[in-house]
């Protein structure tokens, strides 16, 4: 089973010059710096994504949807070491020995993996 990191430590994801873009054109909230600023509180909870996939009609994706597919797509067609992809998730290292050495943000590597993972998805577009 997997922990996620962020209940220990922020996980900090890299964005391709792509995502910034779109990141830029999106209108900002005055006194937040929140990208995606909740209504009622600092941060969106778990479910908000599915409700805004429920409300668009996409009553079949589901954010873990989305997890998956990227980990799938990862694992299978690229050549992304499993730590790379894992610590791009926000997974821990299930090897408690493994995770004791892997302290490291595996940065660079997690960058290229982005800019592949915008490169699949914006390719037909």
């Amino acid at each position: 089973m997997h922990k996620y990191l962020s209940v220990v430590k922020k996980h900090r994801v890299p964005l391709s010059d792509a995502a910034v873009d779109l990141l830029k054109d999106l209108p900002r909230l005055k006194d937040n710096n929140h990208v995606f600023p909740a209504p009622r509180a600092e941060t969106l909870s778990d479910m908000s994504l599915l409700a805004v996939l429920k409300r668009m009609g996409y009553t079949n994706l589901t954010q873990h949807g989305f997890r998956s597919t990227f980990r799938e797509w990862a694992g299978e067609t690229t050549g992304y070491q499993r730590e790379v992809i894992e610590h791009a998730l926000a997974h821990q290292l299930a090897d408690k020995a493994e995770a004791a050495y892997q302290r490291g943000m595996l940065w660079p590597k997690r960058v290229a993996l982005m800019d592949d993972w915008t490169g699949y998805n914006t390719a037909n577009s």
